[in-house]
């Protein structure tokens, strides 16, 4: 799980939630004191979150408005409905004979921009040869 609390306010509001009583900890004072004593504060963070699991942290901190997240591996990330939902998974059109695999969606969205449901198959090595050769005598 990631937690954000990047000013003063949001740790305060991260104090208050886990119940860790440090405001007015001379340590976490300020952003540049919480970075310099980094190490003790995720250990006094971690012995509050590691007593529940991650879900139910993760409601608590975003009902009290602390950006926060699931740290995930690969295959979860493949199968989150949000990466799904932004087409940033997406299958490749296999060559004849070819594999089938996926690949990235591009994570720049256009609203004047159709959207690409899937991408075109790759070409041969040295396939595009004859077309990036022309395209590049346009310029000169």
């Amino acid at each position: 799980m990631v937690i954000a609390a990047g000013n003063d306010a949001m740790f305060r509001k991260l104090c208050d939630v886990l119940g860790l009583g440090l405001e007015n900890d001379p340590r976490f004072a300020s952003y540049a004191a919480r970075c310099e004593h980094h190490a003790v504060l995720k250990r006094l963070i971690e012995t509050v979150t590691l007593s529940e699991p991650v879900d139910h942290w993760l409601r608590v901190l975003e009902r009290a408005g602390l950006p926060t997240g699931r740290v995930q591996d690969m295959a979860e990330v493949l199968r989150d409905p949000q990466i799904l939902a932004r087409n940033m998974v997406l299958p490749v059109t296999p060559r004849p004979g070819g594999p089938t695999f996926t690949s990235t969606g591009c994570p720049i969205k256009m609203s004047t921009l159709p959207e690409v449901a899937c991408l075109p198959p790759v070409p041969d090595l040295d396939g595009d040869r004859a077309a990036i050769l022309a395209w590049l005598a346009q310029g000169t």
